[in-house]
């Protein structure tokens, strides 16, 4: 079979599976006729000089169409097949087209070697991953894989680059009350509005109901873009027809501008994530700017985020446990401790749960987390329990655990293997809680109760605080934070409400503690004039480890015998 029957035979079978496998263009080498024969296509695609050419000039001429930057890769991965390092040659880079533009292409290839391990035959297929893959369906324009290989492109050219999202709000409900034809009737209205603004080769469709414009070389200035999104939102805002039906639609997007372009594929996907997030919570504000700052700022995140999934997987790698001490509010002896999480990243930082907690709740190993909390802080507290009856640790339960249907069969056992007994147990849950007015979640409190768990509602005076509690929970103490009593001697306000509160838990025979206690004017205070069973606070010592709080537990019980 000769070079041209070879092509031949590899177009019919790319034919037969080209519902499969999208663009591919064929190639057959022959090392013994020193012949390469290229596809019709790839030729007119690249501008290759003929389908048929001889080795030598087949090389150089495809090799100065891949971008500079991918060119020593490529060259390199080659060297590794004919050297016998590799056996497949499976690689995607840059190509240069006959209009001049990159498109994102992979080769996959075999080599077969004679007998005297000497190139006999190279053949295999260029896809096109920008054809195959580049347009949306519904949306008719280029989708999130064109964009993402539109953004590598930048990072490669180091080019001036801005990229312009919009997202829509709720769509949801268009969807459910028009259906979904009509559904994606509007985002077709809408891809056609955007594109008419810019030139649709700007344009991308991208994953979810989200769509980008990428400006590079200052094609359009900030004003500019920021115009298109007014005039986007306002279109969708007052309706768009569809089927005689009109159909109102709200959205939400920003702009980075910047010249950092490292990883700018990732980081697209990171400031879109937090645009989605910052939107659901913030209707008023839906426009934002985002640029270097911020870039830096995203990169360190995704470090953090990175190295904390590694640590979670890796049986929670540099976690640990430290305990502040909770006193009681006439005699000052400490009657139990607060357990709190903490994390050692891989450069030695000791980073407290604002920095990374938003992370661990995204990894489905964070129920597990808790569960390791909670065993850790009874084995290190047990010996605590054991020379003092009453001694208690208190434990901050997170609502994907309260809500986990394992959490009381866990609870349980843990505490039964440790020998802990379960009114030494309090758990913290927090008010911000929307899971606190489900019956599955109110059953479970109600059966920890009667078991003797100590049941505490955390940060009490901070968001949707509601006195409801107090007679649907079964209650035995309330938290409240630290921000409500920091200025609590110069605001009547507080001071009222914290008197009228404080006195309903004494008539309600629950216990109050107070977080946040700094300094022993504000501890006289607050004992002198309301309710108050316990204390918090750096007054009463920081979070400490272990083995501190026990020398630090033992030197006050014998200061306060």
């Amino acid at each position: 079979m000769d070079n041209k029957n070879n092509i031949v035979y590899l177009e019919e079978l790319v034919e037969l599976f080209s519902d499969k496998i999208g663009k591919v263009y064929p190639f057959f080498v022959d090392y013994k006729q020193q012949q390469v024969h290229w596809s019709e296509e790839l030729k007119d695609l690249i501008g290759l000089p003929s389908c048929d050419m001889n080795v030598v000039d087949s090389e150089a001429y495809y090799n100065s169409c891949i971008h500079p930057v991918d060119r020593v890769r490529y060259i390199e991965f080659a060297d590794s097949l004919f050297s016998g390092e590799i056996d497949v040659f499976n690689i995607s880079y840059h190509i240069k087209t006959v209009s001049g533009k990159y498109i994102y292409c992979t080769t996959r290839a075999r080599l077969i070697k004679n007998s005297n391990r000497e190139p006999k035959f190279f053949f295999g297929v260029v896809e096109n991953v920008d054809f195959t893959f580049g347009l949306d369906a519904i949306a008719g324009i280029n989708n999130k894989t064109a964009l993402n290989n539109e953004l590598r492109l930048v990072q490669i050219e180091d080019v001036p680059c801005k990229v312009l999202f919009i997202g829509l709000r709720n769509f949801s409900k268009v969807n459910s009350i028009y259906g979904y034809e009509n559904g994606n009737e509007v985002i077709s209205n809408i891809a056609k509005y955007i594109s008419d603004k810019v030139d649709q080769k700007n344009c991308y469709k991208c994953d979810g109901l989200r769509f980008a414009i990428v400006s590079k070389n200052e094609e359009y200035s900030n004003d500019d873009l920021i115009k298109i999104y007014e005039d986007v939102r306002d279109y969708i805002k007052n309706g768009i027809i569809v089927n005689d039906v009109h159909i109102s639609v709200e959205c939400y997007g920003g702009l980075i501008d910047s010249n950092d372009y490292e990883d700018m594929e990732s980081t697209f996907d990171r400031v879109f994530y937090y645009v989605v997030g910052y939107a659901k919570k913030n209707s008023e504000k839906s426009f934002d700017i985002y640029d270097n700052e911020y870039m830096n700022l995203s990169r360190s995140k995704q470090k953090i985020r990175d190295e904390v999934t590694r640590a979670l997987h890796k049986n929670f790698r540099g976690f640990y446990l430290v305990y502040q001490p909770i006193v009681d509010a006439n005699t000052e002896s400490i009657i139990g401790m607060e357990a709190l999480l903490r994390w050692n990243s891989e450069t030695g930082s000791s980073l407290l749960p604002a920095s990374f907690m938003e992370y661990v709740e995204e990894d489905p190993l964070f129920y597990e987390l808790g569960n390791w909390i909670i065993k850790k802080a009874v084995s290190e507290g047990k010996e605590l329990i054991k020379n003092n009856k009453k001694f208690y640790i208190s434990l901050n339960i997170s609502e994907n655990q309260i809500q986990d249907d394992r959490f009381i069969h866990d609870l349980e056992k843990i505490l039964e293997e440790e020998k802990i007994p379960y009114e030494n147990i309090h758990l913290e849950l927090t008010t911000k809680y929307r899971t606190l007015q489900q019956a599955d979640i109110k059953n479970k409190v109600i059966y920890l109760k009667t078991k003797g768990v100590n049941i505490v509602i955390d940060n009490y005076g901070r968001g949707n605080a509601s006195v409801e509690l107090f007679y649907k929970y079964p209650i035995n103490k309330i938290k409240i934070e630290k921000d409500f009593i920091d200025d609590i001697r110069n605001n009547k306000n507080k001071s009222i409400i914290l008197k009228s509160l404080t006195d309903c838990m004494r008539n309600l025979n629950m216990k109050v503690c107070v977080v946040g206690i700094e300094t022993e004017e504000l501890m006289e205070y607050i004992r002198a004039n309301y309710y108050i069973t316990s204390f918090q606070g750096y007054y009463y010592g920081k979070p400490m480890v272990i083995d501190r709080f026990k020398l630090y537990y033992d030197d006050r019980l014998v200061k306060y015998e």
